[in-house]
């Protein structure tokens, strides 16, 4: 029955056939006999139109009856096997199967899952073929691989081969990676030119007709990557390929393997709402679960393991409405253990299993040390220039026991910043430093492209010239931007002179920063409280400069929503680019009160700096936490380097991994995978990296990274045939997995399933005309 009517169910529609005739029924012997003697004049008129009116009733009776029988076939949608005639001379010849090995194809239905039931069609299509045709195999998740350089011309030991290779070539083996379904467009005319080149290699002469080809498309007609809402294509190049793949003979016929209303929930995020976890201390580990489908998902349940426990550390029960996402209450743990650390979270009751898990690598620390160079120091308190830079950072509602919380800053003076070795701290703020000798470029250069963190702050000490030719070097040194003189003058000045040029801060490009917290609405609020009275104003950067605050003209007192006219509004605050392996930020006013007026204000002072410093602090270290494709990175220091690298892969793969000296340099380079650039990682999960020194003895501890999936590959919502042909402008065919066998059938056939739905409305639509037409004139007549 499911291979005539795509809602078998909707049959039980056609019982509603029995209310017309019961209403037509139960309205005709709906009368009493009245005793009339004028009655006998009237039956003979009445005995001549008995006849008429029976075969009216009995018409519209009809007709109203074949209305909710065509409503319901049309519903359950009939369908039957359709030819798509080939040229007989080369019939069965030329076949192409796209296999779709995205990880969406792994959503389970019933006892199979959707891949298994794209591969059991590509083995019947193969095993329709007879000796002499020739087959091509393509898979498709991110992009497209040709599995055979030329085609394959079959014979019964081919067959067994290509039979064979859908089972075990890697390279068509379901994936973890998302789909990119347009790539198979972009690689089918190479394809497709193969079948009509000669035996070596050659390609037809000019003029040539093409061989007729017929490319299968075996997917769940997933429509992410390829059209959009409206029914477009995502890659406007499409359409001129359709037109090529139509030169060259193709025809394509779409086999959809997937759930008729596929449901899906996925993970999609999982994070420490921290940006750097301290040993000791509490940290938060966020989760958001999204539904794709367009009905609720009832009854979920997600489980946070951590560091490989065999039960969960918490468990939660949600629902989530259809299309939205939901923020379950976060775990709340304290890792003991510095080192990095491994979370997993797991959604249970959901059919594609791939995307219910996600694994997040929290590297806890024991401290994050940040050196403040004190440019202006002051003999009294709140004079210096970090006085309340330091203060900020050494806050702490869980100090230990040398007062310190996460964060240990320390102060020096500007001649004693090479004392220190840079390198143990995670973040270098120089702070109002006049001018810097050789050296210390030198060092500070050195430090930040191995992967350091440097904060500039400026104010009425820098010299601007010495920075430009030290540090800005037209833009080959360290300093993003080209200093161009002051703007505007101190807050003292400001008190006194009321027509003192006044900015307020505004966001710049807040995309992947820190300062994204002040786009929320109460913390924006604290964004343009403090005013900005003076600063140092730049002439170029770069491109690689992302400016993340910029100045605002700020509003009068006595009326809100105008602004004083004021010079350089829209100029950068605070800037940022990336040096080497490390980053640069340039806060371009003062960091005590001597330009502007933030410290006064804690709930945009306190979170600025503190966010600041700990992003930083996390950048220094090695991106522990990837997306599939990616490749781990990880730079050693020479008394860090260890003769043997052992990485584990989450199904339990080891592999040996030979650590490379950067050239020039005393640093060791670990690199995973380690091939060309196109390789990456194409497992998703808990990694973990031991090395070993030269006696086999363990150099440390193991470390450990994380690879995701794209969690956007879990939005299982489909296009159809008449979608997909009407956006590439070309005819394609559909038909259902469980019918592909069908396909190949008659001589010249490649047939497909085509749904009668449409003509079933259409005739519907017709009935319900007459129905009106017929009723009103059968109503004038008898009125009359």
């Amino acid at each position: 029955m499911n291979a005539l009517f795509a809602n078998p169910w909707m049959l039980w529609g056609i019982a509603a056939v029995a209310a017309p005739i019961a209403i037509f029924l139960f309205t005709r012997f709906r009368y009493t006999k009245v005793e009339w003697a004028a009655i006998v004049f009237l039956q003979r008129a009445l005995k001549k139109q008995q006849r008429r009116l029976r075969v009216e009733n009995l018409l519209l009776l009809l007709i109203r009856c074949l209305v909710l029988v065509l409503l319901a076939l049309a519903l359950a949608r009939p369908r039957a096997p359709q030819e798509v005639v080939l040229d007989e001379e080369d019939a069965r010849k030329n076949v192409v199967l796209v296999l779709d090995t995205s990880y969406s194809m792994g959503l389970q239905i019933g006892s199979d899952t959707v891949f298994e039931r794209a591969r059991r069609a590509a083995k019947e299509v193969i095993g329709g073929l007879a000796a002499g045709d020739r087959v091509a195999l393509l898979a498709v998740d991110e992009g497209a691989r040709v599995v055979y350089p030329r085609p394959r011309q079959l014979n019964q030991r081919v067959k067994e081969e290509v039979l064979r290779d859908i089972d075990d070539v890697l390279d068509l083996q379901l994936s973890e990676q998302a789909g990119e379904f347009g790539a198979a467009f972009h690689a089918l005319p190479r394809v497709l030119r193969a079948f009509d080149f000669d035996a070596s290699g050659r390609p037809p002469p000019p003029g040539t007709a093409p061989s007729p080809k017929t490319v299968f498309l075996l997917t769940d007609a997933q429509r992410r990557g390829l059209l959009d809402g409206d029914g477009q294509l995502l890659d406007r190049n499409l359409g001129a390929k359709a037109e090529e793949i139509k030169a060259l003979g193709g025809r394509i016929v779409l086999v959809d393997c997937g759930a008729e209303e596929p449901r899906n929930v996925s993970v999609v995020r999982l994070a420490s709402r921290e940006a750097v976890v301290g040993s000791g201390l509490p940290c938060h580990l966020e989760v958001t679960v999204k539904n794709w489908s367009a009905l609720p998902a009832e009854d979920l349940t997600l489980e946070y393991y951590v560091d490989g426990a065999q039960t969960p550390q918490k468990t939660v029960s949600l629902s989530v409405p259809a299309e939205e996402v939901r923020t379950p209450e976060p775990l709340r743990y304290v890792f003991r253990e510095p080192g990095a650390h491994t979370v997993e979270v797991r959604l249970k009751s959901d059919a594609l299993t791939l995307d219910n898990r996600r694994h997040f690598v929290v590297d806890v620390r024991d401290a994050v040390r940040v050196l403040l160079v004190d440019g202006e120091p002051g003999r009294e308190r709140w004079e210096s220039e970090t006085d309340f830079l330091y203060e900020v950072l050494a806050l702490s509602p869980h100090p230990g026991d040398d007062g310190f919380g996460l964060l240990k800053p320390e102060r020096v003076r500007e001649n004693a910043l090479l004392d220190r070795r840079l390198a143990d701290y995670a973040v270098v703020v120089l702070a109002n430093v006049p001018d810097f000798d050789d050296e210390t470029v030198a060092a500070l250069e050195s430090y930040v492209r191995d992967g350091g963190a440097v904060v500039f702050t400026l104010g009425g000490r820098v010299d601007q010239q010495a920075y430009n030719d030290a540090l800005w070097r037209e833009g080959r040194g360290l300093f993003p931007l080209a200093l161009a003189g002051v703007e505007g003058g101190t807050r003292a000045e400001a008190a006194t002179d009321e027509d003192a040029p006044e900015w307020q801060m505004a966001l710049g490009d807040p995309e992947g920063s820190f300062v994204s917290i002040f786009a929320d609405e109460e913390m924006v609020a604290w964004l343009r409280m403090p005013s900005i009275f003076g600063f140092c104003t730049t002439r170029e950067g770069g491109d690689d400069v992302r400016v993340r605050l910029r100045l605002a003209a700020r509003a009068t007192d006595d009326a809100p929503d105008a602004v004083r006219e004021v010079d350089r509004a829209g100029a950068p605050l605070l800037v940022e680019r990336a040096f080497g392996r490390g980053h640069v930020v340039a806060w371009l006013s003062s960091v005590d009160y001597a330009w502007n007026n933030c410290a006064l204000y804690h709930g945009f002072y306190v979170p600025f700096w503190r966010e600041l410093v700990l992003e930083l602090a996390q950048r220094t270290q090695a991106r522990r936490n990837l997306d599939l494709g990616e490749r781990y990175e990880r730079i050693y220091r020479a008394d860090e380097y260890a003769a043997q690298i052992e990485v584990t892969s989450p199904s339990g793969h080891r592999e040996s991994v030979v650590l490379q000296k950067l050239e020039g340099e005393d640093l060791y380079r670990l690199l995973y995978p380690d091939g060309d650039e196109r390789s990456g990682l194409v497992e998703s999960g808990a990694y973990t990296v031991v090395r070993r020194g030269p006696t086999a003895s363990e150099a440390g501890g193991p470390e450990r990274f994380a690879v995701r999936i794209d969690p956007t590959e879990g939005d299982l919502a489909k296009f159809t045939a008449e979608e997909l042909a009407e956006a590439l402008e070309f005819e394609v065919q559909a038909v259902r997995s469980e019918a592909v066998a069908e396909v190949l059938q008659g001589k010249g056939a490649a047939g497909g399933v085509r749904e009668y739905w449409r003509e079933l409305l259409a005739a519907l639509v017709f009935l319900l005309a007459l129905e009106s037409v017929l009723a009103a004139a059968f109503g004038r007549r008898r009125g009359s």
